[in-house]
Formats: structure tokens, C-alpha cells, sequence
């Protein structure tokens, strides 16, 4: 009789409780310090995106580079075969390359999808905004740029069908989408003397002028640099400073992937 009494005395809403260890997403974007650790996270895989998929997939098959390995197995050889454009569909660069890259793009979707219902000062919104609308551009630029058509996902993915129902979009609504995207970014991000690796109205400037080079619009490039010029942007006295490590960061510096040095 007792068992049956405690049993019946339970109900889901008792038993539906929310992890008190950690959080989750709904429990999480709510405050100004989530929100910039969501920021945060936005600008994580850029550091492995920049550190050896960029170059591989970019410079390394330009006139300008070759690549010599002296063990052509594992990593090595998807190397030599992007080098000498073999590249094949279970190449691992590629793949990361590709996965780094959606990742940062869903981190922006979340955080943009999230923010209009958070309660903090409105010029810090703004600027998570500018920030997470300059991250998803840079990625997608990438992506168009050595991939052609690819899938254009502007909203946080919430069940399994939609991750699964996606599909190459024009390599012209994308660069749209871009170009958007960097225009809302500039009106948001502020323009600060120490940029700290963080996003800024003179990176989105500078990033929409290439943007538009690229699509062969010079005049539209050219109104973007000389924006830039006004916006504290210098070229230092020295030019060997500008590979100084102790001096990054620096006045010449449009956007930098911030590391830390140390041992693995």
C-alpha cells in the first residue's frame, strides 16, 4: 500500500528536472557574458581553419607554392594530392576544412537566431550581432571561393530533418548573402584602436572590398578602402614589424586569428 502511495505521488513534472551540473541550451543565451562565450566560440574553428586548410587548399595551389613531404602517407599525401590537384573525395584537409567551417557558420545562426530575446545593453547586442554576421561572411566566402555552390544555412538547425535537408544553393546567392550579411556589420561593429583579434567595422570593410574584387565590381571595392583608410587603418614604418610575433595586433593589421604560444 505504501509503494503504490509513493508511486502515485509522483508525477513527469517531478521527474523532468533540468541538469544542475550544466548548461544547456535552454538555460544558456540569455545574459550578456553567455552571449559573448557564444561569441567566442564563433571565432574557435577559425583557428584550425587558418592554422592548415586555408593555405593548403588556397596558396599551396597558386604558382606560388608547391609541397614537399618526405613521408607521403596519412596527412602527407592529401597534401600532395591537393598539391597536384588529385584530390579525392576522403581527403581529410578537405573535410575539416568543410566541418570547421559550418561549425562557426551554426555557432553565428544560434547566436543570431537567439540574441532578439536576451535583456542586456542594446550597443553590446549590436555588436555580438555585427560580429556573428562578419563570422558567418568570412566562412561562406571561403566556402564559396573553393567549393562553387554549397549549402546556405542562415537559421540554427533544431532536428535531424533539417540537417539532412539541405541543398547546394548558387554560388551567386551566396556571395549575396555575403555581401548582406557584411553591410549589416558594418552599420553594427564598432571601430576600436585595440582590435584584439575581435571583429571590426574596418575588417568588415575590408573583407566586403575583397568580396567585391572578387566579383570583378572594382569601383564598389575601391568607395569600401577608402573607408578603411579613415578608420585609423596605417602601414607601419618598418615592414619586417608586421611579422614581429611580439607585435600583433597591430595598426597595419586588418583582422588577426588570435593563438598562444606554447608547447603542445
Amino acid at each position: 500500500g505504501i509503494l503504490i502511495l509513493l508511486l502515485s505521488a509522483c508525477s513527469e513534472d517531478f521527474l523532468d528536472l533540468q541538469p544542475k551540473t550544466f548548461q544547456n541550451s535552454s538555460t544558456f543565451y540569455q545574459t550578456e557574458a553567455q552571449f559573448e562565450l557564444a561569441v567566442n566560440g564563433i571565432y574557435a574553428p577559425l583557428q584550425d581553419i587558418y592554422n592548415d586548410r586555408m593555405w593548403t587548399l588556397a596558396e599551396m595551389r597558386s604558382d606560388n607554392t608547391t609541397y614537399q613531404g618526405n613521408h607521403p602517407v596519412g596527412a602527407y599525401l592529401y597534401n600532395v594530392d591537393i598539391d597536384e590537384f588529385q584530390v579525392q573525395d576522403n581527403n581529410s584537409v578537405v573535410a575539416s576544412f568543410y566541418n570547421d567551417s559550418y561549425s562557426s557558420i551554426s555557432r553565428s545562426n544560434v547566436v543570431l537566431d537567439r540574441i532578439g530575446d536576451a535583456n542586456f545593453d542594446q550597443d553590446k547586442k549590436n555588436q555580438f550581432v555585427g560580429e556573428a554576421k562578419f563570422l558567418r561572411a568570412l566562412n561562406y566566402f571561403n566556402l564559396v571561393r573553393i567549393c562553387g555552390d554549397v549549402i546556405l544555412s542562415l537559421h540554427q538547425i533544431e532536428t535531424t530533418e533539417e540537417a539532412l535537408s539541405g541543398t547546394r544553393t548558387s554560388a551567386s546567392e551566396v556571395y549575396n548573402s555575403i555581401i548582406a550579411d557584411l553591410l549589416d556589420a558594418i552599420e553594427l561593429l564598432p571601430n576600436p584602436a585595440n582590435k584584439d583579434g575581435r571583429a571590426t567595422e574596418r575588417a568588415a570593410r575590408t573583407l566586403l572590398a575583397e568580396v567585391y574584387m572578387t566579383r570583378g565590381d572594382f569601383p564598389s571595392a575601391i568607395t569600401q578602402l577608402r573607408e578603411v583608410t579613415n578608420l585609423g587603418y596605417q602601414l607601419l614604418p618598418d615592414y619586417a614589424d608586421i611579422y614581429d610575433p611580439s607585435n600583433k595586433n597591430h595598426a597595419e593589421s586588418i583582422f588577426e586569428i588570435q593563438y598562444l604560444e606554447g608547447e603542445f
